[in-house]
Order: C-alpha cells, then sequence, then structure tokens
C-alpha cells in the first residue's frame, strides 16, 4: 500500500496520484478484510454443522464416524460394534486384544469451559454408571472448538465414577474450578493412548 504523493512536478498531478494510490490501497484492504470475512464465516459454518442433526442420537453417530475416522487417520485399525448392545461404541484392534472406546460429545458450555457426561441408558432410572471391566478409555469430543480428550476409562470411574466432567479447552478456568484430581488437559487430543494394551491403559495417570 502506498501513502506518500508522488511528485511529477506538473501542479495537481502529485495529489491525483496520491488519490489514486491511496484509492488502491484503501481498495486492497477491502479486499483482504472481505477475504478475512468469508475465511471467518466458513469456519464458523464448520464449526456449527453438529447442529443441523435432529435427534441427540443422530448427532452422536456422527461423532463416531468422526471418531473412527480420526482413529483411522492416526494409523489404528477401527472396529464397529454390530448395533447398540455393548458397552462400548468402537474397538481398536491391538494384534488380536482389542480396546474398547466409549465415544460422548458435548456442547454444554458451563463456568467457562464445558461439561461432558458420562452416563449410560437402559438402567431403571433410565441411567447408569459405567464399569472400567467393560470400557477402557472414552473418547470426548467437545462440539464448538473440535477438540477431542481421549482418557483412560479408571481415571474418571475410580475410586467413584464420575457422572459429569468439565473440559477448558479455551482458557484456564477461574480461580478454584479445577484441581490436578481434574484436570484433562494432559488428554487432549492423547491418540498415541489408543496404541496403550488394556494393561498399560490401566496404569496410566
Amino acid at each position: 500500500m502506498v501513502w506518500a504523493a508522488k511528485d511529477t512536478g506538473r501542479p495537481g498531478k502529485g495529489n491525483r496520484d496520491f488519490e489514486f494510490q491511496k484509492t488502491g490501497g484503501i481498495q486492497k484492504a477491502v479486499e483482504v478484510q472481505k477475504g478475512f470475512e468469508v475465511q471467518k464465516a466458513v469456519e464458523v459454518h464448520k464449526n456449527d454443522r453438529w447442529k443441523k442433526f435432529k435427534t441427540y442420537k443422530q448427532r452422536g453417530e456422527w461423532v463416531e464416524l468422526l471418531f473412527m475416522a480420526a482413529a483411522a487417520l492416526h494409523g489404528y485399525h477401527v472396529l464397529k460394534p454390530n448395533g447398540d448392545n455393548l458397552p462400548y461404541d468402537v474397538g481398536i484392534e491391538q494384534s488380536g486384544g482389542l480396546l474398547r472406546v466409549q465415544v460422548k460429545c458435548s456442547s454444554h458450555r458451563k463456568g467457562g469451559g464445558y461439561v461432558g457426561r458420562l452416563r449410560r441408558g437402559g438402567g431403571t432410572s433410565g441411567e447408569r454408571r459405567y464399569d472400567s471391566s467393560d470400557v477402557d478409555l472414552f473418547a470426548l469430543y467437545i462440539l464448538q472448538p473440535q477438540i477431542w480428550y481421549l482418557i483412560p476409562s479408571h481415571k474418571v470411574l475410580h475410586p467413584k465414577p464420575k457422572f459429569h466432567i468439565r473440559f477448558y479447552p479455551e482458557a484456564p478456568p477461574r480461580p478454584g474450578r479445577r484441581t490436578p484430581e481434574h484436570d484433562y488437559e494432559p488428554y487432549r487430543e492423547a491418540w498415541g493412548l489408543l496404541g496403550k494394551e488394556r494393561r498399560e491403559l490401566a496404569a496410566t495417570r
């Protein structure tokens, strides 16, 4: 962008050149701003794709597909159980072994972070706790920032199973909101955990 007038030695000509160059600079600035706005609009639209689903079940199935695609991109062999009767959604094959993964997602904001629910359906009260004998790892997807947390089941099921856990992917929580025991940032995009056997995963801290 050129803002200095060019002196041509003719009366008024320098001013016209200045105005032309200045106008060109403004036009370029406007074009750059428009490009930024378009890119921002595309990103917002991409982040809002989950809103098009009419039911939580449809959204959950979509998130499971996202997880399987991401795991496959990281080089893992992905298995999908037939039906919804098992307590886990996806299996990761490991030389004859199987890592059982329960996939969850959340868009619920609270206290500067997001709340994820760890509850099963089908109980007499409509919801049941998960058990570490059924699930090896939770894969939780925070929808707005599109971030995965891969958390070993013992981290949230022992000594007492948690129904709700909080995540702070965008900014630190307010003082007192998070303790080391409830800090899940070490598990953010922790795809390497899918390569661990059950015994190794149970020993992960």
